[in-house]
C-alpha cells in the first residue's frame, strides 16, 4: 500500500471528536489530520517531518544551495 487512513474518537472535550490521520508515502508532506464534530471539520495544521535522510555535500567545489553558501 501507498498510504492509508488512521480513524479514533476523541472523547476528551465536551463533545466527541472524530479524528481521521492520513498519508501517501510517495507524496512527501502529504500528512493530514482532520477533526470532525457535531458543530464542523477542521484541517489541522501539521508539522512537517523529517525524512531521517542526511545529505552529505561532496568536496567538488559547487555550491550547496540548501544550505546558503
Amino acid at each position: 500500500m501507498y498510504g492509508g487512513f488512521r480513524y479514533s474518537l476523541d472523547l476528551q472535550g465536551a463533545e466527541p471528536t472524530l479524528v481521521s490521520e492520513s498519508c501517501c508515502r510517495v507524496v512527501e508532506g502529504s500528512e493530514e489530520r482532520q477533526e470532525v464534530d457535531v458543530h464542523c471539520s477542521r484541517l489541522v495544521p501539521q508539522k512537517p517531518r523529517s525524512t531521517g535522510i542526511e545529505i552529505i555535500r561532496k568536496d567538488d567545489g559547487v555550491p550547496d544551495v540548501s544550505r546558503g553558501e
